[in-house]
This record gives structure tokens, sequence and C-alpha cells, in this order.
């Protein structure tokens, strides 16, 4: 995904875990991103919207993770024959939508409102009439799992793009040596890149001196 300014960072890839290297890449000075998230599995947050008892409509993220979201159903304030959906991260409003006030089809009328939502899709299981609720918790999802080869797809899903620096949200050393052979690689094809690598700071001082030492790359930044 490109992103040119930093409140998109949230919209596309959320707050949480490690999406705050988006923000200080920009605090930086990068006026572009090529974002690449990497991993298998995990699962969608959802909630189910009722009528009563009776379950009428499910909202589902489109995306694996585990941030939190939340759901209100009010009447408009400002005009009672209509309804408003609005679905937030924390108290932050991500998305909002109106629809009429009907007996019979106010399910499938949000499901019409929500159809080109960038983060979330409505799935109707009987029509009928919603009731109102308050910040309604979506049921938690998962993030996907990550390993060495995950990194090493998101690479490849970069390498067709010219950029001039790359970082990552990893502290493993063996996902370093990875990339390092990327950048060798591609510093062969003439793209002439850096790459940004660090460790955690609880690591031994002469543990991270000796891997940046071993680094020894033109093309490899480590930030002590």
């Amino acid at each position: 995904v490109e992103l040119n300014q930093e409140d998109s960072c949230e919209k596309v890839f959320g707050n949480s875990d490690s999406t705050e290297i988006l923000g200080q890449a920009f605090a930086g000075g990068a006026k572009t991103l090529l974002v690449c998230r990497v991993g298998k599995g995990g699962t969608a947050s959802e909630v189910k919207l009722k009528s009563g008892e009776e379950d009428l409509l499910t909202i589902q993220a489109k995306y694996p993770g585990s941030q939190e979201f939340s759901v209100t159903i009010r009447t408009k304030l400002t005009d009672e024959k209509k309804k408003e959906c609005k679905i937030y991260a924390g108290t932050k409003e991500l998305e909002s939508y109106e629809f009429e006030v009907q007996e019979e089809t106010e399910a499938s009328a949000l499901a019409a409102a929500m159809k080109n939502s960038e983060r979330f899709q409505a799935q109707i299981l009987k029509d009928g009439k919603l009731d109102v609720c308050s910040q309604k918790l979506f049921t938690a999802g998962t993030n996907p799992e990550t390993a060495a080869e995950d990194y090493g797809d998101g690479l490849a899903a970069l390498e067709p793009f010219y950029f001039n620096t790359i970082c990552t949200d990893t502290e493993d050393v063996n996902i370093h040596m990875l990339i390092q052979a990327f950048m060798e690689r591609i510093f062969q094809m003439g793209q002439f890149a850096m790459a940004v690598v660090a460790e955690n700071h609880s690591t031994a001082l002469q543990d991270r001196q000796a891997h940046a030492e071993a680094f020894n790359d033109k093309a490899m930044i480590y930030v002590l």
C-alpha cells in the first residue's frame, strides 16, 4: 500500500502493535511509504447487530487483527426518520453511515450503506429493524503469525518498486540477515537503496556492537 501522509497510516493499518513505525518514518522526513503487512492466518473481529434476541446483521473487519472496535446504532439527532451507525477504534470514530428508519429493511439498508467501506463488510442474516446500541464491542480478532518466510514474501512484494530506504518492525537478527541478502541482490540489479535495522535496547551492548560490525555493508544501517 502506498501512503503519502501520516494520518493515512492509521486509516489503513490501525494503531496497534508496531504500526507506530509508519508515523515515525513520516516524522523522520519520508514523503511516501510503500508498506507491506506480512504474516499468515489470523482472524477478523466481528459484531452481530440484533432485533431483540435475533441476529440480523454481522459486521466484520475486512482484515485479520487484534485491534479493538465498537459500534453504536442510534436515531439521528437531527432527523428522527434516519438512524446512524458509527464504528469506533477506542474513542476515535472510524466510519459513520446513515440509513432510513424502517420496520422491515434496516439491516439491508445498513448493509447497502456500508458497501464501499474500506475496513468493514456487512452480511445480512435476516432483514428487519435494528436495535439501538451504544459502543457495543466487536468480538476480538487475532493477528497473523509471522515467520522468516513471511518477511521474505514481503521483500519480494516490494522488489518491483523503487525505494530509497527499507525498514522493518522486527528486532530478529535472522530477519536482518535476510534483509541484508535481499539488499545485496537488488544492488547487483541497480537498486541503490539502504536498509535500517535495530535490536532491542535490552540486548547486551557488546552483542549489538558485534552484530553491527558484522554487517560491514554499505547498504546496511544499524541503529545502535
